[in-house]
């Protein structure tokens, strides 16, 4: 005798067979911030549907993988877009480096050129120091304004022509019996510390060297008494106080 208890019912359907692929793919693309897990996303998703094409798959199944697709889709165009905004993160700071440092270089040229005007001057004039830098462009030994604007001035930093040693991007110390003068010391130099940290000096012999500021500070220092007035230190663009036009 047999027992009809144990034979499955005549409209009975088995359960679909689930895949564990599809659910998969939507676990990982839950998780698209995170972009190698959803390029996983996509494939297992991509598979999920190629296997669930069959009579006994869940229709579920392809929900869920059409779900991991998208949203590994997501993941991938994200993974795109931030790429390149990384990369320039990354250089970035070498990239202003480089730009600070070509600055420094421009500004070594133009108190070469500086330097040139003030041989002429000294060359027409008994080997005297200038007076200012003024007459050096009033007397034709630098004719172009440009070189008194060092480009890592700050951006307020307008240069008057008629007032250069006031407005200008260089203080000038004037060397007091310059034809008598035994030594090379410093005459024109950075008001503001380039943003890289040194400050470029100028010397009576025409050469200019890219320094520390406690080093600037220190030569300037030591020829202090060769100068015809108490001479100015260069300062960090940060210790620069704006002027706000009232006067006290």
């Amino acid at each position: 005798m047999t027992d009809d208890s144990a034979q499955p019912p005549d409209d009975y359907e088995p359960r679909p067979q689930r895949s564990a692929l599809a659910l998969w793919s939507l676990i990982l693309g839950c998780l698209f911030f995170i972009p190698p897990v959803g390029f996983f996303a996509l494939i297992l998703g991509i598979v999920a549907i190629i296997n669930s094409s069959g009579p006994d798959a869940d229709p579920r199944d392809r929900a869920r993988a059409i779900a991991g697709i998208v949203l590994g889709a997501v993941s991938l165009v994200l993974t795109c877009a931030l790429i390149p905004f990384i990369g320039y993160m990354a250089v970035q700071p070498q990239l202003t480096m480089a730009h600070d440092a070509a600055y420094v270089t421009t500004c070594k040229s133009n108190l070469k050129q500086i330097g040139l005007g003030i041989l002429m001057y000294q060359a027409d004039c008994d080997y005297e120091f200038p007076p200012d830098l003024q007459i050096l462009h009033d007397m034709g030994y630098v004719r172009d304004t440009s070189l008194f604007v060092c480009p890592s001035a700050p951006a307020d930093v307008a240069l008057d022509t008629w007032d250069i040693d006031g407005t200008g991007s260089y203080y000038y110390a004037r060397v007091i019996k310059g034809k008598d003068l035994k030594q090379v010391v410093p005459v024109i130099w950075d008001r503001f510390v380039h943003p890289i940290g040194v400050v470029n000096v100028l010397y009576s012999d025409g050469r200019v060297l890219a320094m520390m500021p406690p080093e600037a500070v220190a030569a300037i220092e030591m020829a202090a008494p060769l100068y015809d007035k108490e001479p100015e230190m260069p300062v960090t663009q940060s210790e620069v106080i704006p002027d706000s036009g009232e006067e006290e």
